[in-house]
């Protein structure tokens, strides 16, 4: 069998093969279907159910509501997407005066987070880490490993200038659910 992405932003798995047409929930729980060797999917074919679109916020109740117009966290299909941490207070006090005290306390928020959302940093899948200056990617990263520790999701770091408050980073993630 042969994997092919349908664009479906994941919810689906499709397989080419014999049994062309028919539809299984036995692949981590998401629907399959096999199709001829040569057959291409078409997104018409993949209707999600309505429960499958079911989103719950996330507001751990030892932080404060965001100031903008999102949630600290969104779960959705067994995964929790955690916005941009800051490392500030509720008064907008940027808390750490290095880049290594402020990463410390970005991933602290995420933690809080994930708790909140029924999840943990080991089961971080990725994280993005947006820097005001390429130059602290050696104290980010030293920083982010003592933190982490064995756990090594994905990752990436970007450089981009100015960040909100005058920070030094900023960190977002996705990680999965706890069973």
């Amino acid at each position: 069998m042969r994997h092919i992405s349908t664009g479906v932003v994941g919810f689906f798995k499709v397989f080419a093969g014999q049994n062309k047409g028919i539809i299984s929930t036995a692949l981590l729980s998401y629907p399959t279907l096999l199709l001829k060797p040569n057959e291409r999917p078409t997104i018409s074919k993949y209707l999600c159910p309505a429960k499958s679109f079911a989103m719950e916020y996330i507001q751990p109740a030892t932080m404060p509501a965001p100031k903008g117009h999102y949630s600290p966290a969104v779960v959705h299909g067994g995964l929790v997407f955690v916005s941009g941490q800051l490392p500030v207070d509720d008064a907008g006090q940027v808390l750490g005066n290095t880049v290594q005290e402020q990463t410390q306390q970005c991933l602290q928020k995420i933690a809080e987070i994930l708790a909140a959302a029924n999840s943990r940093l080991d089961l971080i899948l990725k994280v993005n880490i947006y820097l005001s200056d390429v130059a602290l990617w050696p104290r980010v990263n030293a920083a982010y490993a003592d933190f982490m520790g064995k756990y090594r999701p994905a990752r990436v770091i970007i450089p981009c200038g100015l960040l909100h408050y005058g920070c030094l980073v900023e960190i977002d993630c996705v990680a999965a659910v706890a069973q």
